[in-house]
C-alpha cells in the first residue's frame, strides 16, 4: 500500500513539474514573441518618424527651393526695371545721311533719317554709326569697305579699303563729285549742334593719295 501511495505521489510530482515546465515554455515564447512584436512595433514607429522627418525635410527644401526662385525671379523683375528705366532715360539724337541732286551738285538733300543714336555714346561710335548708314543704305556695297582710323584734335581720319572696289563709285564727274560730298557732308553733320569733329581726312588703302579722277582726297574737309 505503501509503495502504491509512494508511486502515485511521484507521478503526481512528475505531472506537476511537466505542467510547470510547460507554462514557462509558453511563458517564455510568450514573452519571446511580445519582444519580437515590439521590436517590429518600434521598427515601424522609428520607419515612421524617419519618413515624417523626410517628409519634413522634403517640404523645407521644397519651401527654400521655391522661396529662392521667387526672390531670383523679384530680383530679375527689379534689373529688367532698372534697364527699362535706364533705356528711358537715354537722350537720343537724329543724323542725316547727306546727298545731293544730280540736277544741282550743290544742293544737299536729306537721303535718310538715322535714327536713335545714342547722345551720351561716345564720338567714335558716333561716327561708326553713319559709316555704317553710308555703307549699308546709300553705297550698298559689301566690297567697298570704309572705316574710321581714328579723331585726333577733331579731325576724323577714314579709310577707304581697297581702291579697285571703290573706282566704281567715283566714275564720272557728276558720280564721282556727289558721292564725295556724300561720305565728307554726311561726317561733318553741320546741323548738328552738340560736341562734333572739326573735319574729315580721308585715305585710300592708309595713304594720302589721289587715285579717282573725279574725286579729289587730298585736302581735309572742315566742317
Amino acid at each position: 500500500m505503501k509503495i502504491k501511495i509512494g508511486l502515485l505521489a511521484l507521478a503526481l510530482s512528475i505531472t506537476l513539474v511537466g505542467c510547470s515546465d510547460a507554462t514557462i515554455e509558453n511563458n517564455d515564447s510568450t514573452n519571446k514573441l511580445s519582444i519580437e512584436e515590439n521590436k517590429d512595433t518600434y521598427k515601424d514607429n522609428k520607419e515612421q518618424e524617419i519618413n515624417k522627418e523626410g517628409i519634413e525635410n522634403s517640404d523645407k527644401n521644397d519651401n527654400s527651393i521655391n522661396t529662392e526662385k521667387e526672390e531670383s525671379i523679384e530680383n530679375l523683375e527689379e534689373i529688367n526695371k532698372e534697364n527699362i528705366n535706364i533705356e528711358n532715360s537715354k537722350e537720343v539724337i537724329d543724323f542725316k545721311l547727306y546727298t545731293f541732286d544730280s540736277e544741282d551738285n550743290d544742293k544737299r538733300i536729306v537721303l535718310k533719317d538715322i535714327h536713335n543714336i545714342d547722345k551720351g555714346d561716345t564720338l567714335k561710335n558716333k561716327i561708326n554709326a553713319l559709316l555704317s548708314s553710308l555703307k549699308k543704305d546709300y553705297f550698298k556695297d559689301d566690297k567697298a569697305n570704309i572705316q574710321l582710323e581714328s579723331i585726333n584734335d577733331g579731325i576724323a581720319t577714314i579709310n577707304l579699303v581697297d581702291e579697285n572696289s571703290w573706282r566704281k563709285h567715283f566714275q564720272g564727274s557728276t558720280g564721282g563729285y556727289i558721292n564725295q560730298k556724300t561720305i565728307v557732308e554726311t561726317l561733318l553733320q553741320r546741323d548738328y549742334d552738340g560736341e562734333w569733329i572739326k573735319g574729315v581726312n580721308v585715305l585710300i588703302d592708309g595713304k594720302k593719295q589721289e587715285v579717282f579722277d573725279h574725286a579729289s582726297f587730298e585736302e581735309i574737309f572742315y566742317r
